[in-house]
């Protein structure tokens, strides 16, 4: 009768271990599948990232965009070519006119140029071309005089009180290039719009005397002034 009751009770209890022994691998399956759903939600939470990365890239492109144009709004390209007494001459470069703080900041990229210093002017009319003086013509002469809306009649430079238009030299390389910067600290890009600008053939010594304007003498190259951007 006790050794019916105690394998009673030992079966029992047999019975108890293995169905808990059951359940537990039961939930040791699920948690061991349940990381193969978490691999798949991390790898899917990865490309959202990666994703939202590419849209931020994008994104920057197009804010840094409008910098980009803004820096060029205040640009203007101008073409050089070389005078001629029968039109337009051959392309030497160009030259890009751009406001800064401390006035227009004239930056040539030219070639095929007299090495040495050149005066360097605005001048007054929208045209490059020839014009006749004394019954014969003239290269460059269409541009008309420096850039003068004060009407002071005086070339005293960049730095003085007469033609607005009048420059600092350009400088021009044993090679025939001028690729030195500049600085006209009273005028702007608006200023000078529907113009055109000079180069001339000799210095400058911003003065009327020994020689009127400078001294620059004929007229070698000259690039009409619009409003077209910078590329």
């Amino acid at each position: 009768m006790y050794f019916t009751q105690v394998r009673r009770r030992f079966m029992l209890l047999s019975l108890v271990l293995l169905a808990t022994v059951s359940a537990c691998s039961i939930e040791t399956e699920n948690e061991v599948s349940a990381p193969e759903g978490d691999v798949s939600l991390q790898e899917g939470e990865v490309s959202v990232p990666e994703s939202e990365v590419s849209q931020l890239e994008s994104e920057e492109s197009e804010v840094s965009a409008p910098e980009d144009e803004a820096s060029l709004q205040n640009g203007v390209l101008v073409v050089m070519n070389l005078t001629d007494e029968a039109g337009i001459g051959d392309e030497v470069g160009a030259i890009v006119l751009e406001d800064s703080e401390y006035g227009l900041l004239i930056t040539p990229s030219l070639v095929n140029l007299s090495p040495g210093a050149h005066g360097f002017h605005i001048h007054e009319n929208p045209d490059c071309g020839p014009a006749e003086k004394e019954g014969e013509m003239v290269p460059g002469l269409a541009a008309g005089g420096h850039y003068d809306p004060e009407e002071t009649g005086s070339h005293e430079g960049p730095y003085g009180d007469g033609h607005l238009g009048d420059l600092p030299p350009l400088y021009v390389d044993a090679e025939g290039n001028a690729n030195i910067p500049t600085l006209a600290p009273r005028l702007s890009v608006s200023d000078v719009i529907d113009r055109s600008i000079m180069v001339h053939m000799d210095g400058d010594n911003f003065s009327d005397e020994p020689a009127a304007l400078g001294g620059g003498g004929a007229r070698l190259a000259c690039g009409v002034i619009t409003s077209e951007m910078t590329p």
